[in-house]
């Protein structure tokens, strides 16, 4: 399995890069590049946007990818991400930049669950709602990398609801993403 974080959007309801923003002294993206890390990935890419994010993969086996089509939305991070990824790989699991509290031990749930089944694509549940990272096997890649757009898998989701394990994530602070000044700031006002 390879993990693709899509590192390239544009935090346009932020006002800044809220991917560099500081969480317990360090990025909120280190925090999730720290905790993809633990999962013993065969490879992880990081598709970026910005210069800045390139400083916090220093020195990682970390494969970046710039998204000079970032203007055209999030489907370009994921087609980007993708062509970077060998046929050969069974497994992609998609990761988003602004989500710090990912928890170690759900994600290695998940991904044991989804091997376990026979789904082809895992969709984590927050209290009832879906969220990231999503993981697609490469029956999907064709249909990924025809995506366009800001919406991301959702459409083959919803339109193959038959083929998705609906994991329940049981810690629902792991699905919370900073997209607002607001989720910044109650970010930082929780004791996580």
């Amino acid at each position: 399995m390879v993990a693709i974080i899509l590192a390239s959007g544009f935090s346009q309801r932020m006002g800044t890069n809220k991917l560099l923003l500081p969480y317990q002294e360090k990025p909120i993206l280190q925090w999730v590049i720290e905790g993809i890390e633990q999962l013993h990935m065969e490879k992880i890419i990081l598709v970026y946007r910005e210069e800045a994010v390139k400083s916090l993969v220093k020195n990682r086996n970390i494969q970046l990818i710039y998204n000079e089509e970032a203007i055209q939305g999030q489907s370009q991070a994921v087609i980007k991400g993708l062509q970077a990824v060998d046929e050969s790989v069974e497994d992609y699991m998609f990761f988003m930049g602004d989500q710090p509290l990912l928890v170690l031990e759900e994600l290695k749930e998940m991904i044991r669950a989804y091997g376990e089944s026979p789904a082809s694509i895992a969709v984590p549940y927050y209290e009832e709602k879906p969220g990231a990272p999503v993981i697609f096997s490469k029956r999907w890649r064709r249909s990924l990398l025809q995506l366009r757009g800001d919406s991301g898998g959702r459409r083959i989701i919803r339109d193959n609801q038959d083929e998705v394990l609906f994991y329940p994530i049981k810690q629902a602070l792991m699905g919370w993403d900073i997209d607002t000044q607001r989720d910044y700031e109650e970010l930082l006002k929780e004791d996580m």
